[in-house]
């Protein structure tokens, strides 16, 4: 598998009046798992998620602080069990609801989180008449085994179990008091991490100034009201994750790495002198076969050297035809250092964004220099485009784009200077000689001004370069 180093950028624009455009930008580390970088979905009506934010309700953390959100969308289940029981204040839980009115005074603050995050608890529990969610009877019930399973293995996705504490059910409890308490740690747990799955468990404002999402993350009486209909609590809880084909390639990514699989499964090809056509060398058998060509023998021959010279052109290196120490690098490609933090940061950089990219998308591969546009999950098109550089980083966001600009007035501004560039216009450099005789050849500044020219812009097609015909997409 390959490594690579991607950021990503996103927009939604209106396309008649049903149809709406999303530009999304994310930076990755890792290519292996699909995860590409800059995402543009033309999307449908957006999805419906399992729960959203009604008024910027702060979220509990027991251990760690969150940020905005993405809206995953609860998968749907198929052959789901029996709806658990909605709670209801049955004679067992009357002492527990009872302490449960003292979420309004504070009883529970170090538990949610502050005063902050109080009205956003208390606003469910106080519509359910302070009936508890975990417990029936005065005992742990069905629903908050579920769930405390599923917070038990959420290091699957990245997520560190340790950050949602959880009671211990073997333990038999019956104070009133204690099973209270248990019933609102569970149900901070709960929130805390329908929220880090939702939106990601790091605020990307301290990652970047250059990244910007505006989604919002679920309400908490939102979350609790979810899981407490739920049929299904472990498929609720897991659809607040993300379900992108990209990410579910990265959690089986971090699992074969934390079992002790490698990255690649490809030997490396070792470095060495470029031979030249005709010449012997002991790596043309693996280059042969990393290249997909066929043939015997150790002869690095012309049709292996035309096989290097089109994976150069493929990758914009200097196409020479030759093995050159340039192109066994792209070859080999470049493990990380820490492939299991390189996959961690990757997942949560998918949390960060809007969970669902539509029907119809664009995705950006900053590193890769491409824009690539899906639809029903195939590749329809694909394009060069030019990106930002260390000094302007090309941003990280997700916004609505209402057009999209297909020649730019840099564009046409070179153009229109070439044309006023009289052939031979410049110095004594722009002039040579051959058999003593004077040749004018292309200004420097004619130059200058053909290569701006013909650079692609703004991820559209330049009309000195075009590429294939952009495709319609359905109405």
């Amino acid at each position: 598998m390959d490594t690579n180093s991607t950021a990503a950028i996103g927009l939604h624009a209106s396309r008649r009046a049903a149809k709406t455009i999303t530009l999304i930008s994310v930076v990755t580390c890792l290519a292996v798992t699909g995860f590409a970088a800059a995402v543009h979905g033309f999307t449908e009506a957006p999805a419906t998620q399992p729960v959203t934010a009604t008024g910027g309700d702060e979220v509990p953390g027991p251990s760690a602080t969150a940020p905005a959100d993405n809206g995953a969308v609860p998968a749907d289940n198929t052959a789901a069990p029996a709806p658990m029981p909605a709670p209801v204040v049955a004679d067992g839980n009357t002492p527990i609801a009872a302490l449960l009115r003292e979420l309004a005074n504070g009883k529970f603050d170090r538990i949610v989180g502050g005063t902050n995050n109080r009205p956003a608890f208390d606003a469910y529990y106080a519509a359910h008449g302070y009936a508890p969610i975990w417990i029936t009877d005065g005992k742990f019930n069905e629903r908050a085994a579920a769930a405390i399973a599923y917070l038990g293995q959420v290091d699957a996705d990245g997520l560190d179990p340790a950050d949602y504490p959880v009671p211990n059910m073997s333990t038999s409890v019956s104070d009133p008091a204690a099973l209270a308490e248990a019933e609102m740690r569970l149900s901070a747990s709960v929130v805390t991490y329908a929220h880090h799955a939702s939106v990601g468990r790091v605020q990307w404002s301290h990652v970047s100034s250059s990244i910007l999402y505006e989604v919002k993350p679920p309400a908490p009486a939102a979350v609790l009201v979810a899981v407490a209909d739920a049929k299904d609590v472990a498929a609720t809880l897991a659809g607040y994750e993300p379900q992108a084909p990209n990410y579910i390639a990265l959690k089986a990514k971090l699992a074969d790495l934390r079992a002790g699989k490698t990255l690649a499964g490809k030997a490396l090809i070792p470095n060495g002198p470029a031979p030249k056509i005709g010449a012997q060398d002991d790596r043309v058998p693996a280059l042969r076969e990393r290249l997909g060509l066929g043939g015997d023998g150790t002869t690095y021959d012309k049709a292996l050297a035309d096989a290097v010279k089109k994976y150069q052109q493929e990758r914009e290196l200097k196409v020479s035809g030759l093995l050159t120490q340039q192109t066994l690098d792209a070859l080999n490609g470049r493990s990380p250092d820490r492939p299991i933090d390189t996959v961690l940061a990757n997942l949560e950089r998918w949390r960060w964004m809007p969970h669902d990219l539509g029907k119809d998308y664009v995705i950006v591969n900053l590193p890769d220099f491409t824009l690539r546009v899906f639809h029903d999950g195939q590749q329809i098109w694909m394009t060069r485009i030019v990106t930002g550089k260390p000094s302007m980083a090309t941003p990280i966001m997700s916004a609505e784009m209402k057009y999209i600009t297909v020649k730019s007035d840099l564009e046409r501004a070179a153009l229109d200077r070439h044309a006023r560039i009289p052939a031979g216009a410049g110095g004594r450099s722009d002039r040579t000689s051959a058999d003593g005789a004077a040749h004018v050849v292309q200004s420097g500044r004619q130059r200058s001004h053909l290569a701006a020219a013909r650079r692609p812009q703004c991820a559209r097609p330049h009309p000195l370069q075009l590429p294939e015909q952009i495709p319609s997409l359905p109405a």
